[in-house]
C-alpha cells in the first residue's frame, strides 16, 4: 500500500469514530509507515523529536481506538505498528536480546494449519476465538553471533 493510500484510508477510519488527521497524527502514521516495523514510543521520539511526548502518546491512543495502529505488550515494553487492514494478516518474531520485532507473514499452507490448530484447541476448551496473535520469541541472527562469540572460549551455546 503506497503512503497516501495509508493516509486515505487512516483519514476515513478516523472519520468513522469520529476523531480527526490532525497534522500530528498524520505525522505518526507517516513515521510508522517508513519505520517497516513496530516501534516504541522512544523509537517514535528518536524518528520525530519535535512531537511533544504527551502528544504522542494521545494521538498513538486516538489511532489504535480507531483502529489504525495495533499496540504489541511485549516483556520489553510496548511497540506501535499500522493495523493488520493496512498490513494484512501476520505475526512477529522478538528478539529477547535486542527487543527487534520482524513482522512475519505466514504462507497461505501455514497460516490454514495454525488455525486448524486453534480452532481445535478452542472447541476443546468451549472457546470461541475471533482471531489469534502469534509471537514468537526467541534470539535474532546478530544476537546469536554475539552470544556465541562471549561463550566460544567455553563449551555453553544456544
Amino acid at each position: 500500500m503506497r503512503e497516501n493510500d495509508i493516509h486515505t484510508k487512516a483519514g476515513i477510519l478516523l472519520h468513522d469514530a469520529n476523531q480527526r488527521y490532525t497534522q500530528g497524527r498524520k505525522r505518526l502514521i507517516a513515521t510508522l509507515y517508513r519505520s517497516g516495523r513496530p516501534v516504541s514510543i522512544h523509537q517514535i521520539l528518536d524518528l520525530e523529536p519535535d512531537l511533544p511526548q504527551s502528544s504522542i502518546y494521545r494521538n498513538l491512543d486516538a489511532l489504535e481506538q480507531s483502529k489504525v495502529i495495533d499496540r504489541i505488550a511485549l516483556k520489553s515494553g510496548i511497540y506501535y505498528e499500522l493495523s493488520e487492514s493496512f498490513l494484512g494478516h501476520h505475526h512477529h518474531m522478538v528478539c529477547l536480546s535486542c527487543d527487534t520485532v520482524i513482522d512475519v507473514e505466514l504462507s497461505a499452507t501455514d497460516e490454514g494449519i495454525v488455525d486448524r490448530i486453534l480452532d481445535n484447541t478452542s472447541r476443546i476448551h468451549n472457546f470461541v476465538p475471533t482471531h489469534h496473535i502469534l509471537d514468537i520469541q526467541g534470539f535474532c541472527e546478530p544476537c546469536i553471533s554475539q552470544i556465541e562469540s562471549e561463550t566460544s572460549s567455553g563449551d555453553e551455546k544456544l
